[in-house]
């Protein structure tokens, strides 16, 4: 074993396996870069990407009436433009395979997928889940999650409850490992520092909505003392505090930004460089609650094209269970066999289409109306998710200097940018059924 394996070896058998590179860079539940698509030459900037944007209507208008005189004109008051500016927002993830593993792996392309293969897609399915995550959620006003309550289960293992507005079970799925910070959501301050601010997912029960966290004596007394009120968010999204970020502006935050703010360069002051709301008032989602915010979207922005509604898998079962209330039996009835349900809906508003996806990693409480194809909502970087890092061509697989083993890394330097934030709604204090 091991006189053929080598780096040169591995990089062969991944090209014999996939030749024409990995094509699956977004898991099932990266709905939202399935929708957008890759980036374009257009999209894809090795610097800052400039868009201009208007923000204010022409305003020299004159009323002449019916006199017919020559009558004075208006002085002109010309249309306010800004340039919005963004970068797209890199992401490494690591993963390493042992040299026996390697060894059986260099023997065919069959061999290589069933043992490094399988590495390799669950690095780009985590990466791409994370990168789903920050396009929705980076920077929000509530993390990944709000906790309700917690039990001390030891001196260094807290179980805390997420607040059903917050809970999404796809954030959650397969996240054992995965390394937190919590923040107060009085005053913003990271729960404790350096190495006791960080907590580890051990287990999850989605049932209760329950994310048991381990992490250092002194880590888990500061968060067992604001458990009741703490936003989640991954280790090093954001730094010293709730509003000190290192992720990029996800959906979430870019519609929710208040007045006053700066947004990609620009002035949320301006009506038309902020988010559409609507809220819920603490009820369901409805076909009317959507009819109803759309309507907003279209009078305060124009909006006069399809959107995509991303909605929780928590809300879904209602809407779903709403419209098939409203069918009737036509003669395509069969007694054999009675299929109920659909995969999608489509609802017909003011603005046209309404295509409703349910995605599990949208919060129980909110929703969200995207105009996806009409290129208001894109992706702006550098580099989709990809194993070719930039500098190494076609090396993939590295040696471990102190380990009897290799590692590859999966990249990715893009973000989400959405051109005219108006137009884009979210609905809010959703309570499901």
């Amino acid at each position: 074993m091991g006189a053929n394996v080598n780096v040169a070896a591995l990089a062969g058998n991944f090209k014999e396996a996939y030749p024409d590179g990995v094509r699956i860079l977004y898991p099932d539940v990266a709905k939202l870069q399935k929708e957008i698509g890759d980036l374009t030459e257009s999209e894809r900037v090795g610097n800052k990407y400039h868009q201009p944007v208007i923000l204010t209507k022409e305003q020299g208008y004159t009323y002449g009436g019916n006199v017919g005189d020559a009558y004075a004109l208006n002085t002109p008051v010309a249309m306010s433009m800004a340039d919005a500016q963004l970068e797209g927002s890199e992401g490494t993830l690591r993963s390493r395979i042992s040299v026996r593993a390697a060894s059986k792996a260099v023997g065919s392309a069959k061999a290589f997928k069933a043992t490094a293969g399988l590495v390799i897609k669950s690095n780009l399915a985590s990466h791409g889940l994370r990168k789903e995550l920050e396009m929705w959620y980076g920077r929000s006003p509530t993390g990944i999650a709000a906790t309700s309550a917690g039990t001390a289960d030891s001196g260094t293992q807290e179980t805390v409850t997420i607040t059903a507005a917050t809970w999404a079970v796809g954030i959650w799925s397969g996240q054992e490992g995965a390394t937190l910070n919590a923040f107060r959501i009085d005053t913003g301050a990271l729960i404790s520092s350096a190495a006791d601010a960080i907590f580890t997912v051990t287990s999850i029960d989605p049932d209760n909505k329950k994310v048991t966290l381990t992490g250092t004596s002194t880590g888990c007394t500061a968060l067992h003392a604001q458990v009741t009120q703490l936003y989640l968010d991954f280790a090093g999204a954001r730094t010293t505090n709730f509003t000190t970020y290192a992720a990029s502006e996800g959906v979430d935050y870019a519609l929710t930004l208040a007045s006053g703010n700066t947004l990609w360069n620009i002035s949320t002051t301006n009506s038309l460089w902020r988010g559409t709301q609507h809220s819920c008032a603490s009820g369901a989602l409805t076909f009317g609650k959507v009819m109803a915010g759309m309507n907003k979207a279209v009078g305060k922005a124009g909006l006069d094209t399809g959107v995509s509604l991303f909605v929780s898998t928590d809300t879904w079962p209602s809407l779903a269970d709403s419209f098939n209330a409203g069918r009737t039996v036509d003669s395509s009835y069969k007694e054999e066999i009675g299929v109920s349900g659909v995969a999608k809906l489509r609802y017909i508003g003011p603005n046209g289409k309404i295509d409703v996806i349910p995605h599990s990693v949208i919060k129980g409480g909110e929703a969200f109306a995207l105009p996806i194809t009409d290129g208001i909502v894109k992706k702006i970087g550098s580099s989709d998710i990809t194993l070719n890092n930039p500098g190494r061509a076609d090396e993939i697989f590295l040696n471990l200097p102190d380990n009897n083993g290799y590692e590859f890394r999966s990249y990715s330097d893009m973000t989400i940018f959405i051109a005219e934030p108006a137009k884009c709604l979210k609905f809010g204090s959703i309570v499901n059924p």
